[in-house]
């Protein structure tokens, strides 16, 4: 009885010890290591792009860091604002952000305007040329029937449909580069200089009556109490209906 146990015991910790070399070891494609510095870039960016990009000087206004690791780390602060300037690029340093997207945006629409043109000239050149041999076909064939192969040759005509002809992959190989998105970028310093400020950062110190690994714990019970926190709660029937948009409608921090 004893070795039976003993046994089954065995095989039970050989098979979590397997599942968890199997969970630590094998690479997961989603997580991706990224630079602290670069993380911050991104997710200022990113909430700007969603919200309303005069918010990025109060984002970079505003970096703390948190957590029981780096934030203990004596001059860290000074360290990622240099790593910080050093990695942020010139366009993302400007207030000038919103005018360089709408260029982009103005720039990207041409261009998709563009080739949609250039796509329907080569659809019509090649409905031109399918009807050319059809009725080169027709000419060829007896003359007997001369009135109906008229008549089919106008119904074959009329089913062409323009949009659903397929391009080949040469020429749209050519209209791709040609329709390549170029940007003007001593229109963009132009803008930058003319009407950017430098965005500066500051990374806001840890408040010394706080342990720093504590300071995310103090903020989620802090935000807890919070009055507007009961609207905020998402019920089974708010996921049912709206699904993840549900996060948007009931976040207040919606980027």
């Amino acid at each position: 009885m004893n070795g039976t146990s003993t046994t089954t015991t065995t095989k039970t910790k050989n098979n979590e010890d397997q599942l968890l070399s199997s969970n630590f070891d094998g690479e997961d494609e989603r997580l991706v290591e990224v630079p602290l510095e670069k993380a911050i870039i991104e997710s200022i960016t990113n909430a700007g792009l969603s919200s309303d990009l005069t918010k990025l000087k109060k984002f970079y206004d505003n970096i703390i860091i948190v957590g029981g690791g780096l934030s203990k780390i004596n001059g860290y602060d000074l360290i990622l604002n240099d790593r910080l300037n050093i990695w942020r690029p010139r366009i993302l340093s400007t207030s000038a952000i919103d005018l360089i997207i709408k260029y982009l945006n103005e720039e990207i629409k041409k261009n998709l305007l563009k080739k949609e043109n250039l796509i329907e000239i080569e659809q019509e050149r090649i409905k031109q040329e399918m009807e050319s041999t059809i009725s080169g076909d027709n000419n060829n064939s007896t003359t007997t029937n001369n009135n109906n192969n008229q008549e089919e040759t106008t119904a074959q005509n009329n089913n062409i449909n323009v949009s659903e002809i397929e391009v080949p992959e040469d020429i749209m190989e050519r209209i791709n580069n040609e329709t390549e998105l170029k940007l003007d970028l001593d229109y963009i310093e132009e803008l930058i200089e003319e009407n950017g400020q430098f965005l500066s950062m500051n990374i806001v110190p840890t408040p010394r009556e706080f342990d720093p690994s504590m300071i995310n714990w103090k903020g989620g019970s802090v935000y807890s109490r919070l009055k507007v926190v009961n609207e905020m709660w998402i019920t089974q029937n708010d996921w049912d209906l709206l699904g993840s948009r549900s996060l948007y409608y009931k976040s207040i921090f919606n980027y």
